[in-house]
Formats: structure tokens, C-alpha cells, sequence
């Protein structure tokens, strides 16, 4: 049972008078019954409200450069053959950089391996808009 609440307002501290009639009033209104005098073994308030929030503010690339050196290489199997692939850190690459794979971009939480033929460009925000060739 959903039981709006003219105060619902309040932010801070709870009209439990208030709450405690309109869910009286709610629940006699879907007929059920309301043994006043007798306490209530359970019940499971539910307070729903809506606060305003100012959107994220996201930070913007600060450096802008050529790709970094590769770290290091890995070899990995593309397809019929072994080939020698980069390694570079995320957190070296910057606005407007781009990159060709195969590559490997290694970061805190992931490893992501661009194939051959695939290609992105590092945006404003870190961002990478994929493209490929085939």
C-alpha cells in the first residue's frame, strides 16, 4: 500500500502523526480493517521522495600529446600467426590522441585489446569512439 503524505516536503525529522493517519485513512479506504486498539505486529514503512541533484561535473582530458612509447609487447595470436602487440597505459593517453591495433591498453580494472583494422581516438572526456576499417 502506497499512502501519499501532504508534507512530503520534509527533508529532515517526520510527521509521524501525520503518517500515521493518512495510513490509517489508506487502509481503511481499501476496506480492511483497523483494530485500533490492538498493536500491530508488523508493518514496513516506506518512505519514497525525490531530491534534487546537480549533474556530475566531468573532468576534461589536461594534456594533449603524442601516443605514448609502448610499455612493453605482448605476443599474441591474430588469426594464422603470432604477432608482437603493444602494451600502453590508459592513464597515458590524452585529448586527441589516436591509436591503431592491435594494441593492448592495460588499466586499474581492465585489459582491452584492440584488434586489427580497429582504431579510436581518445575524446575530451576519455571517451573513445571506435571505428573500424572492414
Amino acid at each position: 500500500m502506497t499512502v501519499p503524505a501532504a508534507s512530503a516536503n520534509i527533508v529532515i525529522g517526520v510527521d509521524v502523526v501525520e503518517i500515521k493517519m493518512t495510513s490509517e485513512e489508506a487502509f481503511e479506504h481499501q476496506g480492511c480493517r483497523l483494530d485500533r486498539d490492538k498493536p500491530v505486529v508488523s508493518i514496513t514503512p516506506r518512505v519514497i521522495g525525490e531530491i534534487p541533484v546537480d549533474p556530475p561535473e566531468l573532468n576534461e582530458i589536461r594534456f594533449k600529446c603524442a601516443p605514448p612509447d609502448p610499455l612493453g609487447h605482448k605476443s599474441i595470436y591474430l588469426g594464422d600467426a603470432s604477432r608482437d602487440t603493444p602494451i600502453t597505459s590508459r592513464s597515458l593517453l590524452g585529448d586527441g590522441m589516436e591509436l591503431a591495433g592491435p594494441l593492448i591498453v592495460e588499466e586499474m580494472s581492465s585489459t582491452i585489446f584492440m584488434p586489427t583494422d580497429w582504431a579510436f581516438s581518445v575524446g575530451q572526456y576519455g571517451g573513445w569512439p571506435l571505428a573500424t576499417d572492414s
